[in-house]
């Protein structure tokens, strides 16, 4: 029996996924590498070895396409952490500024982002 690499990746790594795996295998790999990649890590799909990777949910790329989403960025405390210390210093030094122009009650909140738009 074959040992699950998925869980020995995550086991060797700390729970953290692997940089990059390279998957010459295909079908039965493919989806696994995705279980054990690092946050905004790599899958190098070169092979199909045992078949093409056929038809997935699309969602299950969300730990490794690297695109500009918050919560790709921020996915770890010290990550969060220089981020919010970036943006604040953004604030505090004038780089960005946020004017406040307008409130609303509780009971017309619906109105902001209408009149946002």
């Amino acid at each position: 029996m074959c040992e699950d690499f998925a869980a020995r990746t995550m086991e060797l790594t700390g729970g953290v996924g692997a940089d990059v795996i390279y998957d010459g295998v295909g079908k039965p790999a493919f989806l696994k590498s995705l279980d054990c990649i690092r946050p905004m890590g790599m899958v190098i799909s070169h092979g199909t070895a045992s078949g093409n990777v056929g038809a997935f949910d699309l969602q299950l790329l969300h730990r490794i396409v690297t695109r500009p989403t918050l919560r790709s960025w921020i996915a770890t405390r010290p990550a969060y952490e220089a981020a919010a210390a970036t943006f604040s210093e953004a604030l505090t030094s004038g780089k960005v500024r946020a004017e406040i122009n307008r409130n609303y009650p509780l009971s017309e909140v619906r109105r902001a982002p209408e009149e946002l738009q």
